[in-house]
């Protein structure tokens, strides 16, 4: 599934992005606190709710709701991925419903895998395979520089969505390290820490990833929202 009727405005896939916002917003947007996460991965649903339950916002994913949909992120940028799986959902859930699509683009490999990510080396290869297998292609490299991307959308009953990006820039580690979080967490350490992602605190990862990022400037336009709607 493919929307293509959206006039989504694209920013530059260059080395150095600056996070960007997109909004349209339709007349009479009502207010609805029920927030539904796209994604049958719960390690992001349960850094979504760190975000977003304190604002008041009940939150729960697409698995937990049993919506079981295949949707094909066809598109070449993070922002279109991200608005095609929210929009997949709109007629299938009640509230808003917020989906991500995120990447790491790693300078020495011409800033792949990127998009392509989650698809790298194939979608059920496991996470510690895809990590060891940038670690030997990179065994001589010099330039380590990476940035994780993520682009945030938010879609609504009534058609109304809001699209943000957001980086978070740092380097490729020359081993695997930690335990903690997922994907290419372990190999990846933030600018300003010498921990990857892996080994620092969710809370301290919540506050510089690109995930965090993108997030936190989700959950500022649905408080404005909120308080919008609470003084019409």
């Amino acid at each position: 599934m493919y929307f293509n009727s959206m006039d989504i405005r694209r920013v530059s896939l260059c080395p150095i992005r600056k996070s960007a916002i997109y909004l349209m917003k339709k007349e009479n947007v009502y207010m609805n606190k029920q927030l539904v996460i796209a994604t049958n991965n719960g390690h992001k649903v349960e850094e979504f709710k760190k975000i977003f339950e304190p604002i008041g916002f009940e939150v729960t994913s697409t698995k937990d709701l049993g919506i079981d949909l295949e949707v094909e992120e066809t598109a070449s940028t993070y922002q279109e991925n991200a608005l095609i799986k929210a929009m997949a959902y709109r007629d299938l859930v009640s509230g808003w419903i917020l989906a991500d699509d995120s990447g790491i683009e790693i300078e020495a490999l011409d800033f792949q895998p990127g998009v392509f990510s989650a698809r790298y080396l194939g979608e059920q290869t496991p996470y510690e395979i895809k990590n060891r297998m940038i670690l030997e292609k990179l065994e001589e490299e010099t330039n380590r520089r990476a940035q994780f991307v993520c682009s945030i959308a938010l879609v609504n009953e009534e058609g109304s969505y809001w699209v943000t990006i957001n980086t978070c820039k740092g380097s490729i580690a020359h081993q695997i390290l930690g335990s903690h979080g997922f994907g290419y967490d372990p190999i990846f350490i933030p600018d300003g820490y010498e921990q990857s992602f892996a080994q620092l605190p969710p809370e301290v990862k919540n506050e510089v990833s690109h995930r965090g990022k993108a997030s936190k400037a989700a959950a500022t336009y649905l408080h404005y929202l909120s308080e919008e709607s609470y003084h019409e």
